[in-house]
């Protein structure tokens, strides 16, 4: 999809500039960006696993939330 920008953008380039016969990189970057674009569509990427990098922060993130009020309740009856 990328070299199919390019080649477009080289296009509009020759275009502004008056060279003659410069259809053809029309038709190749068009012809590019769409197989770019379905190939990246079509068969996207899984998603990663977390690298838990930020594992600490996650952690300290999770203390600060209010807990659900089930939570509350059995705390409550188990006393």
């Amino acid at each position: 999809m990328l070299v199919g920008i390019i080649i477009l953008m080289l296009f509009a380039f020759a275009a502004k500039a008056g060279v003659d016969k410069s259809e053809g990189m029309l038709f190749w970057g068009l012809l590019a960006f769409g197989l770019g674009a379905f190939l990246v569509f079509r068969f996207p990427k899984p998603p990663s696993e977390p690298s838990g990098r930020f594992r600490i922060l996650k952690k300290g993130n999770k203390r600060k939330q209010p807990r659900p009020r089930w939570e509350e309740e059995e705390q409550d009856e188990g006393r």
